[in-house]
C-alpha cells in the first residue's frame, strides 16, 4: 500500500529496468542515518550560518529519472508540502542562463549538485553572472577531485562535503572532517570485488562493487552490482569512526564544449547528456564522444538487436532537442557502427568524452 511502501525506479548495472520498492523501516532506517550521522558532521557554525542566511535549499541534479538526489527530495515533499518554499530542485538539463538566473533569485543557503555542475557554477561566479553566498555546498553523483574541492571552497567561501550513494542503500557512506567516506556498515554490507567477484584486498582498487542491504524487509538488496570501482582505505581514520572508509572512482566523464551557431561556446554537462541517452526507451549502453566542435558521435548498443534503427531515431532526436534547448541546433549527430569499450586501464564504460585536443575552451554562454 501506498502507507507501507514507496516505489522508485532503478536501473541496473547491465542496462535492465528494475523495480525498487521500500516499505516503512527501510525509509526510517535511511533518514535517521542521513539526519543523526550525515549532519553530525556540520558544525554549529555551519549551521548558524545556515540559519542565518534563510535556511533555504537548493538542489542541482537530473530530474524525471531514477536519480537518487530526486527521489529523496520528492519523498520529503510529498510527506511535507508545507516546507517547499524552503528547498527547490533544478533541473542539469535546463540551460545554464535559466540556472543562474534561478539560483540568483532563490539564494540557496546551501545547495548540492553533481561535480560538473559545481565546477560551472565556480565559473559563473568568477564571471560574475551568478551571486549567491551558500554556507554549505554537497557534491554527489560523480567523482570530486581535491583539486575542484578546493576551488569551490575558495570561490564560494564555504564548506564543501562529498556523499556516495545509491537508491538501494542510502546513504551509503557518510562523509568524516578528514574527507573521507565511511561505509555505514552496520545496515548496509559493500564487498570490493574483482573481475570474478572475488574480494580485493584493502588499498587495491576493485573492479566492481557489491551491494547488500536487508533492512528493506519488502525487497531485500543482495549483493546489487553498482558498476563502481572503490578502494577500501587500509588504515583507519584520524576521526576515530570504526566505520571503514573508501575512496571512489565513480563517473569521470568530461563537460563537452560545442561551437554554436553565433559562434560562443556551449558547455554540456556530461550527467545531462547521460541521462537523456540512457532513459531513451531500449537502449543498453552507449557512448557519446564528441568528434568535433559541432558533432557528436555515439555509440549505441540496443537491448534487442533487431530494434538497434528504432532505437536510434528515437536517441537521435531526444539528444537533439536537448541540444536543440542548450541553442545548440547545428550539432551534428553521428551513429557509430562500433559498440561501446570499456576503458583498458579502468575497465570502465566511459559515457561521454571528446577526442579533441582543445576539447574544453573557455566558454563565454
Amino acid at each position: 500500500t501506498e502507507t507501507a511502501c514507496a516505489a522508485e525506479i532503478s536501473h541496473a548495472t547491465r542496462g535492465c529496468p528494475a523495480i525498487l520498492i521500500q516499505d516503512t523501516l527501510a525509509q526510517a532506517v535511511m533518514t535517521g542515518l542521513t539526519y543523526v550521522r550525515g549532519l553530525s558532521m556540520v558544525s554549529p557554525r555551519e549551521y548558524w550560518q545556515v540559519f542565518r542566511k534563510g535556511g533555504r535549499q537548493a538542489a542541482l541534479f537530473a530530474t524525471g529519472g531514477h536519480f537518487l538526489g530526486v527521489t529523496m527530495i520528492e519523498r520529503r515533499r510529498r510527506a511535507r508540502p508545507w516546507p517547499t518554499r524552503m528547498s527547490r530542485t533544478i533541473s542539469v538539463l535546463t540551460p545554464l542562463p535559466e540556472i543562474v538566473k534561478e539560483l540568483n533569485e532563490f539564494q540557496p543557503a546551501m545547495h548540492g549538485g553533481i561535480a560538473t555542475m559545481l565546477i560551472l557554477l565556480v565559473e559563473e561566479q568568477e564571471a560574475g553572472r551568478l551571486h549567491i553566498d551558500p554556507a554549505l555546498i554537497t557534491s554527489s553523483g560523480e567523482t570530486l577531485s581535491p583539486q575542484n574541492r578546493k576551488q569551490i571552497e575558495t570561490t564560494f567561501g564555504c564548506t564543501v562535503t562529498e556523499s556516495y550513494g545509491c537508491s538501494e542503500a542510502t546513504p551509503l557512506t557518510i562523509t568524516c572532517r578528514h574527507q573521507r567516506l565511511h561505509v555505514n556498515s552496520d545496515w548496509f554490507i559493500l564487498e570490493a570485488v574483482d573481475k570474478s567477484y572475488e574480494p580485493v584486498p584493502a588499498g587495491q582498487h576493485s573492479h566492481t562493487v557489491l551491494i547488500t542491504n536487508l533492512a528493506n524487509h519488502v525487497q531485500p538488496i543482495i549483493r546489487y552490482e553498482l558498476g563502481d570501482s572503490v578502494t577500501v582505505d587500509p588504515d583507519p581514520c584520524p576521526c576515530g569512526s570504526p566505520l571503514p572508509s573508501v575512496q571512489v572512482i565513480g563517473r569521470t566523464d568530461e563537460i563537452l564544449s560545442f561551437l554554436s551557431r553565433n559562434g560562443m561556446f556551449i558547455r554540456v554537462l556530461p550527467l545531462a547528456l547521460w541521462s537523456v541517452i540512457k532513459e531513451t526507451p531500449g537502449v543498453l549502453r552507449f557512448q557519446a564522444i564528441q568528434t568535433g566542435r559541432a558533432k557528436l558521435s555515439i555509440r549505441l548498443e540496443a537491448m534487442k538487436i533487431d530494434e538497434m534503427d528504432s532505437v536510434w531515431q528515437i536517441l537521435k532526436q531526444r539528444v537533439h532537442d536537448y541540444l536543440a534547448a542548450q541553442e545548440l541546433t547545428n550539432v551534428l549527430i553521428e551513429r557509430d557502427d562500433r559498440l561501446p569499450t570499456r576503458d583498458p586501464r579502468s575497465s570502465k564504460f566511459h559515457h561521454v568524452s571528446a577526442e579533441l585536443p582543445q576539447s574544453r575552451p573557455m566558454p563565454e554562454s
